[in-house]
C-alpha cells in the first residue's frame, strides 16, 4: 500500500506550472512553422541530400567512424 506524500505544495506557485490555465500571460508563437523561403530552393536541397550518393557516402562515413559522434570533423 502507498502512503501519502509527506510534502506540501505551500508557495508553490501556479504560474510556474507547466499548465497554467489561470494565468493571463501568454507567450507568442508561430506555431512551430520556420519563415517560408522559396519552395524551389527548399526543394532543390531535400533532392541534393536525400540523393544515393550523398546517401551512400554518409553510410561509409558513419561506418568508419563506428557510429561515434563527431569524429568525421563536423560541428554544430
Amino acid at each position: 500500500m502507498r502512503q501519502p506524500q509527506t510534502t506540501s505544495n505551500d508557495g508553490y506557485l501556479s504560474k510556474n506550472r507547466m499548465e497554467s490555465e489561470g494565468t493571463t500571460e501568454v507567450c507568442s508563437t508561430t506555431h512551430g512553422e520556420p519563415e517560408r523561403r522559396d519552395g524551389v530552393k527548399d526543394q532543390k536541397l531535400i533532392v541534393k541530400i536525400t540523393s544515393r550518393s550523398n546517401l551512400n557516402q554518409a553510410h561509409k562515413r558513419v561506418k568508419a567512424n563506428k557510429g561515434a559522434a563527431g569524429i568525421d570533423g563536423e560541428r554544430q
